[in-house]
């Protein structure tokens, strides 16, 4: 009989959660971003036009060309919009497979729960899904973020590892303009580690590393120097927009429904209708969510208050998982300092971070953490349906699915 275990639940998630990502394949997100990416893949397999740079970001700097020539190389199996989009999905449910591979041979016993707890949710979530369905260089950031935590709880003071961590730390940067911050943050810390010995880090062999992962970032360095002076998008206004302090929590949580729903959030909450009425169970669903993570603040604010934590520079010494999230949590707070705007798809480079920080908040009852995957699993079922049902919403973030722009085109 199978036993019912934090390891077997991550199992089955991940497998629920890769129907979920390969399920509709024609009720895709298919809008500016996504049509432009297909456009110079097409471009580059017919024409052989090669960019050099990728696309302009949120932030008003252009990224470095390696998210387009990964998905140049995507592009060499499929060069259709629901193709691409499953290739990426299958892209990210081997991420998952793998982060499940990284959890066995990597984290301590004493925390295993908790990871395991963590991946579930990241498997089963609504935004973990949408994310990861789509022609978007952020969708393919997951196999490359997962090697890194694998290389970072690896011997580093043996050369290869220092080398590939340093390779991949950099290289990242050039698939997402967050990894270059991610880069600076965890190198920051690595040899505040190394200097505190902490750690034995091969100091030749990071170096050489990240000078070779460097490499393909000369097509954008001259671009920009050839180019007129380039103004990023950053403003004391963003400073003001402290969502992403709501992003750690509560899109870890499976809360913020509303950065693709937008406006049509509560549309969705009265779905599903039977009966040619509305049930309203999304959004009794969506409560429980509420009403669980409340439970689980509650549980943690008053054994916080009754037990002396424990001190914060001796656990950045020894718990690789407080300093992950340590690491991720700067990452967050450097770019908001920074005055950038933070959106939710930016978490995708340091999950599971997000997934870790709900976990922690609810461990006090572990009938809470199971409540919270289960009921988040109901509602991205749920929310699946929905998008298949309407053909997607007017007015929202994730708009008309791919399958209704076709059939009005025909109409």
């Amino acid at each position: 009989m199978i036993q019912i275990n934090p390891k077997n639940i991550a199992l089955f998630c991940i497998t629920i959660g890769s129907f979920l990502r390969l399920a509709f394949p024609y009720d895709i997100e298919f809008k500016y971003d996504q049509k432009l990416m297909l456009d110079w893949i097409i471009e580059f397999w017919n024409q052989g036009h090669f960019r050099p740079i990728g696309m302009l970001s949120g932030g008003n700097v252009p990224n470095f060309g390696l998210g387009v020539w990964l998905f140049y190389l995507i592009g060499w199996f499929n060069q259709t919009p629901v193709g691409l989009t499953m290739l990426v999905s299958t892209i990210n449910i081997l991420s998952l497979v793998f982060l499940f591979h990284f959890i066995n041979r990597k984290i301590g016993w004493d925390e295993k729960d908790i990871w395991y707890w963590a991946l579930s949710l990241l498997s089963v979530s609504i935004l973990p899904i949408i994310l990861s369905r789509n022609i978007w260089i952020q969708s393919i950031l997951p196999p490359f973020s997962f090697m890194i935590w694998y290389l970072y709880w690896s011997n580093l003071s043996k050369f290869i590892t220092a080398f590939l961590l340093a390779f991949l730390l950099v290289l990242i940067g050039q698939i997402h303009l967050s990894g270059i911050f991610l880069c600076f943050i965890f190198s920051l810390f690595l040899f505040w580690l190394h200097l505190k010995k902490s750690i034995n880090l091969n100091l030749k062999a990071y170096v050489l590393g990240g000078a070779m992962g460097a490499l393909p970032m000369i097509p954008l360095i001259l671009h920009l120097i050839n180019s007129e002076s380039t103004s990023p998008a950053s403003n004391f206004n963003n400073m003001k927009d402290v969502r992403f302090l709501w992003f750690h929590i509560f899109d870890g949580l499976g809360l913020d429904i509303f950065y693709t729903l937008e406006a049509d959030t509560f549309l969705f909450f009265k779905y599903p209708i039977i009966n040619s009425c509305f049930t309203y169970v999304n959004g009794i669903l969506y409560t429980t969510i509420i009403v669980i993570s409340i439970l689980g603040i509650f549980y943690t604010v008053r054994y916080t208050m009754q037990n002396k934590m424990t001190e914060l520079f001796s656990r950045l010494h020894t718990n690789k998982t407080f300093q992950f999230i340590f690491i991720s949590f700067l990452l967050y707070a450097l770019l908001y300092f920074l005055r950038v705007r933070i959106y939710s798809h930016y978490l995708i480079i340091t999950y599971p971070f997000i997934q870790l920080l709900a976990v922690y908040l609810l461990q006090r009852k572990k009938a809470l953490i199971y409540g919270l995957i289960l009921v988040n699993l109901f509602l991205s079922v749920q929310f699946m349906f929905f998008i298949h049902n309407t053909g997607g919403t007017d007015n929202s973030f994730y708009g008309k699915t791919y399958q209704r722009m076709i059939r009005e085109q025909i109409k």
